[in-house]
Formats: C-alpha cells, sequence, structure tokens
C-alpha cells in the first residue's frame, strides 16, 4: 500500500468513526471491562464500511487470480509460497530474452508496485528477471 492510499484508507476510517460518534457510541466500564454501547445507526454506518473494505479485497485477490492464471498458463509458475503479503512463485519457462523480460517486468511493476523497492528501475528488474526461475512479490 503507497503512503497516499495508506493516508486516504485511515482518513476514510477517522470520518467514519467521527460521524458514528455523532450518531451515538457511548463507552461504560463495568468492573474494569470497557463496554462500547453503538446506536443501531453507528452499527448500520460500521458495518457499510466494513462491506466495502470486504468489496475491495475481493476485487484485488480477482486481479490477483486473474494475473497468476496468466502467469500459469504463460510461464509455468507454481507457488512455492503464499502468505498474506508474500508471494514466491517457482517459474518453470522462464524468460530468455530481455524485450521478453522487460514485458514481464511491467507487469510484475503493475501487480506489485512494491517489487522496485529493490530495483533502481523497471529496467533493472527486467536483467534480474532473464533465465530467473524464482519470482518474488511482497506488499507493505
Amino acid at each position: 500500500m503507497s503512503r497516499k492510499e495508506f493516508i486516504i484508507q485511515y482518513s476514510v476510517l477517522a470520518i467514519v468513526l467521527i460521524i458514528a460518534v455523532i450518531l451515538g457510541v457511548s463507552m461504560y466500564e463495568f468492573k474494569g471491562i470497557e463496554i462500547v454501547y453503538l446506536s443501531a445507526a453507528a452499527v448500520a454506518l460500521l458495518s457499510l464500511y466494513l462491506i466495502w473494505d470486504l468489496i475491495k479485497a475481493a476485487f484485488a485477490a480477482r486481479k490477483e487470480a486473474a494475473v497468476y492464471k496468466l502467469w500459469q498458463k504463460k510461464y509455468g509458475v507454481i507457488p512455492a509460497v503464499m502468505g498474506e503479503d508474500t508471494w514466491q512463485l517457482d517459474v518453470e519457462k522462464p524468460v530468455r530474452t530481455k524485450e521478453d523480460a522487460m514485458q514481464l517486468a511491467l507487469e510484475h511493476f503493475g501487480f506489485c508496485t512494491d517489487i522496485l523497492q529493490n530495483y533502481e528501475s523497471v529496467n533493472a528488474l527486467a536483467g534480474v528477471l532473464v533465465d530467473s526461475t524464482v519470482w518474488h512479490f511482497w506488499w507493505d
């Protein structure tokens, strides 16, 4: 997630929480336990926010699945490690030319912009992709 996306996401969350408080949020303490009371309107607003977040995640997963399917067909990628914010793919049919590697580097960058944190440019990434049998992706 880029800094701009982070700021936007948490600004929206802050606004949602402020509106929820206005709609009716109360806090009580009972035997050392904090209890939060939400009005029906506040619950509805927070539910909509959470549902919207799930919808965004579903669209992101569809994009990842589509890209993976394309790469599986074209390069014979096999998942080696897949975590919440990390992917490692083994590659059965690596690219052999600089031109093909440049196209693939652009695809990698479009799929995971964080990948350029370890490379000076897309061109540098392309140089690494020639004959590479392992691809790494991570998201901050």
